[in-house]
């Protein structure tokens, strides 16, 4: 199996979890219950008959997971019994060195699947249609708003023209004046807030590319979009579930700022010299 598709099962299932119908999590009990024994024989014919369901929606449930097809589900459940400690929420008992652990085991799965669910194609589009942009939007509403400031950030101190705004009207005028030149960087936790629905929309209508950074399962926002990275986040009762979201999405605009860089260092590297020098003599 490639090692861009290892998808750990049971921190993946846990994303999904809400999203399963009552089939499928049959489906997902019984592997669970299961662990490691003679998955790897049974056939999706075979399974199908032991849960008396049908056989494409074994199939279906797999592809769901973000699988290319039922063996490749098979293999990482394989690997993932032998490898995936269990997530474990932060309880008030815990040490603080128990919190931290717990924090470090969350976010390395996070990165993990982040790595795993946006494949080297979607980095690569996108850096080729930044590059080639007249204007870089970058908005987001309430904390997406921060994640869409410190890309636009990141972008300027390359020398690109790229506009952020936290205000809708103010998003939705920008948008009017663009032309298909500009390119549109949208970011939403779950893909369905209204205010960056509208401006995708917008972007649309006008030809505009639109970048999304949003949910890893299919939103509202995945059909108006021409490229799609995907983030997860665990459901928890603490603050956990923002926490890992935002780590990935940190982890995805520092993806595509390096490797801007890393595609002409000399060039970007003095642009990143010439920031921090006007940086110093206006501090």
């Amino acid at each position: 199996m490639n090692g861009e598709n290892i998808l750990m099962f049971q921190t993946h299932l846990s994303l999904y979890q809400d999203k399963l119908s009552s089939t499928e999590k049959k489906i997902a009990e019984y592997f669970l219950s299961k662990g490691n024994t003679t998955l790897n024989t049974a056939t999706s014919y075979e399974l199908a008959e032991y849960l008396n369901i049908g056989q494409a929606t074994v199939i279906r449930f797999a592809k769901k997971l973000g699988y290319s097809g039922y063996r490749e589900m098979l293999m990482d459940i394989s690997y993932s019994c032998g490898h995936e400690e269990e997530i474990q929420e932060i309880n008030k008992s815990d040490s603080i060195a128990e919190t931290n652990q717990k924090i470090q085991l969350h976010y390395q799965h996070i990165l993990d699947i982040t790595i795993n669910s946006n494949s080297e194609e979607t980095f690569s589009d996108t850096i080729k249609l930044l590059k080639n942009a007249r204007h870089i939007f970058c908005f987001g509403i309430g904390q997406s708003y921060l994640l869409a400031e410190h890309l636009s950030g990141q972008l300027n101190k390359l020398r690109f023209t790229s506009i952020t705004h936290y205000n809708a009207s103010s998003m939705y005028l920008y948008l009017q004046h663009a032309t298909n030149q500009d390119i549109v960087f949208l970011f939403s936790a779950k893909g369905e807030t209204p205010e960056i629905l509208n401006c995708a929309k917008i972007a649309r209508q006008a030809g505009i590319k639109v970048i999304s950074c949003t949910g890893l399962y299919k939103n509202k926002l995945y059909d108006l979009s021409d490229i799609i990275f995907k983030t997860p986040a665990y459901d928890s009762r603490t603050s956990l579930s923002d926490g890992t979201r935002r780590v990935s999405q940190m982890a995805i605009i520092d993806m595509i700022y390096l490797n801007i860089i890393r595609s002409d260092f000399k060039k970007y590297s003095s642009y990143m010299d010439e920031a921090e020098t006007l940086f110093i003599k206006y501090r």
